[in-house]
């Protein structure tokens, strides 16, 4: 039995809430907030975890072969998402409306954005946790530029992806992942405290 939320929300028979199984019902839109760009960055990140966990774990009986594309995308699309949050919560304590974040998907030029913008505010991060995600920018940038390659087996001109890469680590991603999820977290939290 499908309970409804009333004329305000809208379902459907695949994205609807379950109160026999509540505790998998995920709150989205404005039911239990408006979630920002942060908070879809951690999702994001917290997908990867799962993901690296599983292949770590040969978990699913899925091959790490196929797990690589998820997780690679994932990860690669949380630091899109957290440096697109950073922009904005820049802007936001540096009162300037004009500092945005570019609505595409390259991580450098949001990066840089990012990083002009922590400059002017007391909030500089440390220059090894600036090497440590620019490195991670520079390395997905020589592989996935615009967030598609691990998306799609081939280009929309019928050019395989990935042709010129013989393997991908999981375990080297795991643990640049986490490395990177820390730096972030302790960034959100010491913007955050800036509210």
């Amino acid at each position: 039995m499908a309970i409804e939320f009333g004329p305000k929300y809208r379902s459907n028979s695949l994205f609807r809430g379950d109160f026999n199984a509540a505790g998998l019902n995920a709150c989205v839109g404005d039911n239990g907030g408006r979630y920002d760009l942060f908070d879809y960055a951690h999702g994001y990140f917290a997908a990867t975890k799962k993901i690296l966990a599983a292949a770590d774990h040969q978990e699913m009986g899925v091959a790490v072969d196929t797990l690589v594309y998820p997780a690679c995308y994932n990860f690669r699309h949380s630091i899109e998402l957290f440096i697109k949050y950073l922009v904005a919560a820049y802007s936001e304590l540096l009162d300037a409306p004009n500092l945005k974040f570019q609505a595409n998907h390259s991580l450098e030029n949001n990066w840089e954005a990012a990083l002009t913008a922590a400059r002017k505010i007391s909030l500089v991060p440390k220059d090894d946790q600036i090497q440590m995600i620019s490195d991670t920018i520079k390395d997905f940038s020589e592989i996935d530029p615009k967030g598609i390659i691990f998306r799609y087996p081939d280009s929309i001109r019928g050019e395989q992806h990935l042709k010129e890469w013989s393997l991908i680590n999981l375990g080297i991603v795991r643990r640049r992942a986490d490395l990177v999820f820390e730096i972030f977290t302790t960034w959100q939290l010491e913007i955050e405290a800036q509210f």
